[in-house]
């Protein structure tokens, strides 16, 4: 299992903290993260980062999306990452009344599929997201919010065959509401935020707009 609860010293950068951390790309750079109380967001506003796991190529990847006082759309957990790819990718979107509503799917960067339009995941508190990702010629991707399945979608059209998992982040004109802690491919043998007996899916229904991108 490769796991970063992102621990070290102030200002660290994150690829000085563990050099399997990479940069998807000159857009999207490792470079651009640094370790602040344990966590780890960007180092300044309007700023893009990206970061794959090069130590891994597990079709799972989990983070916490650290409590914010307003919310974030920019921050996105990924699979199948890697140089100048973004993978797939899970994001919270859509704020209304202080509450994240809608649970989205890209493909590097593309919206994809929304999974969820009337969430009700607070800004103000930390939510644990994960994606997983199977197949190769067509490729099933599913949410996950806080240990809850949040359903699937599918991809055949040239589908990302294979990757690394990471996270990425948009822009933010405050980098308190971009924080992340505690990353994992949810290996085996690796805590996951996963319960051992997965819900069932919820059926996947085009929405009316997608949000957030």
């Amino acid at each position: 299992m490769a796991s970063d609860n992102f621990t070290g010293a102030d200002d660290t950068a994150l690829e000085t903290h563990d050099s399997n951390w990479t940069s998807i790309n000159a857009t999207y750079p490792v470079s651009n993260l640094e370790i602040i109380s344990n966590t780890v967001r960007h180092e300044a506003v309007w700023q893009l980062s990206g970061a794959y796991y090069n130590g891994s190529s597990v079709d799972s990847s989990q983070i916490v999306f650290k409590a914010g006082t307003n919310g974030s759309q920019a921050r996105n957990v990924s699979v199948r990452a890697g140089s100048d790819q973004r993978g797939y990718s899970a994001s919270l979107t859509t704020i209304r009344s202080g509450n994240y509503t809608w649970f989205n799917i890209s493909k590097n960067g593309a919206w994809l599929a929304t999974l969820e339009t009337s969430g009700a995941w607070s800004v103000t508190a930390d939510h644990t997201v994960k994606i997983t990702a199977s197949g190769s010629s067509t490729v099933t991707i599913e949410g996950f919010v806080d240990g809850s399945s949040e359903g699937t979608t599918s991809d055949s059209s040239s589908p990302i065959g294979a990757g690394h998992p990471g996270f990425w982040t948009g822009e933010l004109g405050t980098i308190a509401e971009g924080v992340y802690d505690d990353w994992t491919d949810g290996a085996a043998g690796g805590a996951s935020s996963t319960p051992s007996s997965t819900p069932l899916s919820k059926p996947f229904t085009t929405p009316l707009g997608r949000g957030g991108f």
